[in-house]
């Protein structure tokens, strides 16, 4: 398998290459990336890159109707600054890197199933409980939404203001 990374390439199918996830992981000391096959990284670089296109709502629009992946993008600012049409932030390269590791120890976004309530009952007393998982039971990585806040959509309810 061999992974396309050209940015905004209408079969880009990853942010990351694997040298670049690599060096991400060997200057954390993320010792289980390393053991890991070449072919298991490429796909854990082309599923973490599905999930933060399909999960995330960016700012701006694509650069072309022709790429393949959300990024690259215009009319996206961070911190008041306009980040290039060109590239893909490393903020998103980041985020698919920290992703790709976790695919190693299961789904990034598993499939939902209804919360079951649990009963138990002692003596006369009955306690009834769901367990307590958020996004009906999805999984949120707060250090992934961490490096993604300013280039995602919406949330905290925010407006955007235009000067005329």
């Amino acid at each position: 398998m061999a992974i396309d990374t050209t940015t905004g390439s209408p079969t880009a199918d990853s942010y990351v290459s694997v040298a670049e996830a690599d060096a991400y992981h060997s200057k954390r000391g993320n010792t289980a990336w390393a053991g890991v096959a070449a072919d298991d990284k490429e796909s854990a670089l082309v599923r973490a890159t599905g999930y933060v296109d399909a999960e995330y709502s960016w700012k701006g629009v694509r650069a072309s109707a022709g790429q393949a992946l959300a990024w690259p993008r215009y009319d996206v600012r961070t911190d008041g600054y306009p980040v290039d049409p060109d590239v893909v932030p490393q903020r998103v390269k980041d985020a698919v890197c920290e992703l790709a590791l976790k695919t190693r120890t299961g789904e990034l976004s598993p499939d939902i199933s209804p919360q079951q309530v649990v009963e138990q009952t002692v003596g006369p007393i009955t306690r009834k409980f769901a367990p307590a998982e958020r996004n009906g039971g999805q999984k949120r990585y707060a250090y992934v939404d961490s490096l993604l806040r300013q280039l995602v959509a919406g949330g905290g309810g925010q407006i955007r203001l235009v000067r005329a």
